[in-house]
């Protein structure tokens, strides 16, 4: 779930797995994510899911 808070540390899980859970994470700390994969794209081809 999206939240509007300030950009906190997160994880990043590199692949989707069936039931697994993830939890709230900023929208700042999802632009971070975005902007640092523009820079250097290492999740190519990756489905991967954020959560703090």
């Amino acid at each position: 779930m999206l939240t509007n808070g300030p950009l906190e540390p997160y994880q990043v899980l590199s692949t989707l797995a069936s039931g697994m859970q993830v939890g709230r994470i900023s929208r700042a700390s999802v632009a971070d994510f975005l902007l640092r994969q523009a820079q250097q794209p290492t999740l190519l081809r990756h489905y991967p899911a954020l959560t703090s």
